[in-house]
């Protein structure tokens, strides 16, 4: 089995299709279908043998069942359960039980952090804690408001999700510096929870982040019709959404001094969040 580290490629594919256009190296992969990079809702598990840029496909892998994926999906490389089960097979893996986002680098290659709220993190190496990935379940998510006079926070080491809501009605704005990471922790975004009447200005502080002695310069991916602005000044990279959307950063890279980007943008399916507060009668 071959693995990749951040793919995520948009996709439409009929049901009974066994064959695709992927951009990866040859070799057989584990993937899965989406209906939407954000939110989804349906999931196809598949394996894909891939040779010459064209991949012959096993589908309904793991349980999951062949469907027909329309203009909005994508295929992605993700950790499974087969996968882990295949991992655990061929010799085990170190288990750490903790109680929030883990803040220490991983004891081995392949360990698993697991917590009691039913979330579990597998080890993608072991220098540091950003290398601990999220496997199943939900990872704590930090919260921030922005304001109408423009709020700043500095997120914690070990955050992995952030979700940004305005203070009150009216236009917001927050910049949050991200934290000195050694590496960007894997799957990390931010909601940002604007809308017609509240829309937020969000500025992600990329510098901390940045490779010492690096110079940031740029900053590319996909936008998955977020309907939402983004921009780039000196290390800062600036959305504006006046409805849900989500913002990705894949991972942050050097090369000669020059630092670079790759994140995601994509709206929301929902236009608001509601809470729900009940009590016993």
């Amino acid at each position: 089995m071959n693995y990749v580290n951040n793919w995520q490629r948009p996709i439409a594919l009929a049901a009974d299709a066994l064959t695709c256009a992927l951009d990866l190296p040859d070799g057989l992969y584990g993937l899965t279908l989406a209906d939407a990079p954000a939110g989804a809702i349906r999931w196809e598990i598949v394996s894909a043998a891939v040779a010459g840029g064209v991949a012959t496909l096993a589908r309904a892998q793991e349980g999951t069942t062949a469907q027909a994926w329309p203009s909005g999906s994508v295929i992605y490389a993700g950790l499974t359960a087969g996968m882990l089960v295949a991992m655990l097979a061929a010799g085990g893996a170190q288990v750490v039980l903790g109680e929030d986002n883990p803040t220490s680098a991983p004891p081995s290659g392949g360990a698993l952090y697991v917590t009691p709220y039913g979330s579990a993190l597998v080890a993608l190496g072991t220098a540091h804690p950003e290398q601990w990935a999220a496997l199943i379940g939900g990872i704590a998510l930090h919260n921030f408001e922005a304001t109408a006079a423009g709020a700043s926070g500095s997120p914690p080491r070990e955050m992995r999700s952030a979700r940004v809501v305005p203070a009150a009605a009216g236009a917001a704005s927050l910049t949050l510096n991200l934290p000195a990471w050694p590496v960007v922790p894997r799957g990390f975004y931010i909601d940002v929870l604007g809308s017609a009447a509240s829309p937020i200005t969000l500025n992600v502080n990329l510098a901390p982040a940045l490779p010492s002695g690096s110079v940031f310069g740029f900053a590319g991916g996909e936008d998955y019709d977020s309907g939402a602005s983004i921009t780039l000044t000196g290390a800062v990279i600036t959305i504006v959404a006046a409805h849900p959307v989500r913002f990705s950063l894949r991972d942050i890279y050097a090369s000669e001094g020059a630092a670079e980007a790759t994140v995601e943008l994509s709206r929301l399916p929902y236009a608001s969040i509601s809470y729900i507060g009940l009590s016993a009668a």
